[in-house]
């Protein structure tokens, strides 16, 4: 492989190859946290309890933080896309912008299909700094520990951020990770080296309270393998883990996040027949393609690896003390097992679920939701947990029925399962949700108008989309 070249004084970079050494020993691990106790009919994890009918359909207030929409008679400039993480009091985006726009009160000029990045406040929709011109679509996150911003993008062969030119080993895809200052000037660049015959096939970030995660599953000669890159706040040369144990063991990887606090990270995957992680092998799997996995990698390697049959985890989020989880129920109408840990379906049988599972992986909760037939985030900041999901119709939590029409909805939870409300959101062609503080932050694309709470938004451009940033949970 060769050495990675210098970008300048101030940006050093780093070679990170795929090794075929595993890191650690996780041998009989596996085996004992995918057990558990309980039956069927034995004790067990509880269903989610119905909830209040009363909250059904009603937002827990609103505030709306900005509205992205064209300035130009030429045509419609839009927020295209966007991708957000809240930390504290700021939401940091990422995206795509054509013509001249405004991003809470301040307007901004660009090229058409300009990527850039920004820092807003979602209390009142002003940009505090940004936002900047990036080279490509990605994600950004808001540093804790200084006013900086990390952006991270995809590149093959070369790319170029504010002036300052990177160049790649090879002409595979790579990532390249960016610190910007407060001013939006770049201090520090990294990127994971790959050689001629490697290649990340797919990648993730998220954040700790100082630092960002990266996954990556990067292709070699010998096969795929998934990493976790680990970086403290100057993003110096990371710590990295394997998660999987050999080279194509594991069919992909559907979601990743952090734990704040704590620095684990936790990552649904989908497994093959036979289940290899950090090294140790599982019971072989009767069919893979209805079996979820949940790991979870602390400091030291694989913390624990949770089982779930007929269940696909589509999406995770990780705490302190909880490691949350939703998907779709693949075999509707039979019982829920996670582990060895089995609960009939509460009211009528789900075509999705949530669930709970502890600082060991064994579920402390998990319950259905009929009427949902995708859930495409799962968020949470550590008092409340949310998903965005699509309703065919009615969704159903036990015996109580949110009477929704068909389309996206946001469900709030508590941390012990207990529904706080569901909200309808009629109008939406794409939307995605964040964390923000003690608040929701919902974001996504619409045309006409959108009905959010008390507030209507309406596009400058009848017939063109617009986009939106509100907060949920945030008003009266």
């Amino acid at each position: 492989m060769q050495r990675a070249r210098s970008l300048a004084a101030s940006a050093v970079l780093f070679s990170l190859c795929a090794c075929n050494s595993i890191l650690g020993n996780e041998e009989g691990r596996l085996a004992a946290t995918s057990g558990g106790g309980g039956g069927g009919g034995g004790a067990g994890p509880p269903c989610v309890h119905p909830f209040d009918a009363t909250k059904a359909s009603q937002l827990g207030g609103l505030g709306l933080v900005s509205q992205a929409k064209s300035q130009v008679t030429t045509g419609t400039g839009s927020l295209t896309s966007a991708f957000a993480r809240g930390i504290n009091s700021e939401l940091a985006l990422a995206g795509a912008l054509d013509g001249k726009v405004a991003i809470g009160s301040d307007p901004f000029t660009f090229e058409a299909h300009s990527h850039f990045i920004a820092n807003v406040d979602p209390a009142t929709g002003l940009t505090l700094y940004g936002p900047k011109e990036v080279p490509g679509p990605g994600v950004a996150l808001p540093s804790m520990a200084a006013p900086a911003t990390f952006y991270a993008t995809e590149f093959s062969g070369q790319t170029t951020i504010d002036g300052m030119p990177i160049q790649g080993n090879g002409p595979g895809k790579n990532v390249v990770l960016v610190r910007f200052d407060e001013q939006m000037k770049i201090q520090t660049a990294r990127y994971l080296s790959v050689g001629q015959d490697e290649a990340v096939t797919w990648w993730a970030i998220d954040r700790t309270t100082e630092a960002p995660v990266v996954f990556a599953r990067i292709s070699a000669s010998e096969g795929v393998r998934t990493h976790v890159f680990r970086f403290n706040a100057a993003l110096d040369t990371p710590k990295w883990l394997l998660v999987d144990g050999a080279p194509d063991a594991l069919a992909g990887v559907h979601d990743a996040a952090v734990d704040l606090n704590s620095g684990a990270a936790v990552l649904s995957v989908a497994p093959k027949q036979t289940l290899s992680i950090n090294g140790v092998n599982s019971e072989t799997l009767e069919d893979p393609a209805k079996v979820g996995v949940v790991v979870r990698v602390g400091e030291d390697g694989v913390e624990w690896v949770s089982l779930l049959h007929g269940l696909s985890a589509d999406q995770v989020s990780a705490g302190v003390q909880r490691t949350f989880v939703a998907g779709r129920i693949l075999t509707p109408g039979a019982n829920l097992v996670i582990g060895k840990q089995e609960r009939a379906q509460c009211g009528k049988p789900g075509s999705a679920f949530v669930a709970a599972l502890g600082a060991d992986g064994k579920p402390e909760w998990m319950g259905t939701l009929a009427g949902l037939e995708a859930i495409h985030e799962l968020v949470h900041d550590g008092s409340s947990v949310a998903l965005l999901g699509s309703a065919t119709g009615p969704v159903e939590f036990g015996d109580t029925v949110a009477n929704v029409p068909a389309g996206l909805v946001v469900i709030q939870l508590d941390q012990a399962g207990t529904v706080q409300w569901v909200q309808n959101i009629v109008g939406l062609k794409s939307a995605r949700l964040a964390s923000a503080q003690a608040a929701l932050a919902l974001y996504g694309e619409f045309s006409g108008s959108l009905a959010l709470g008390k507030t209507t938004l309406v596009s400058a451009s009848p017939a063109g989309p617009a986009d939106f940033l509100a907060l949920l949970g945030a008003g009266e």
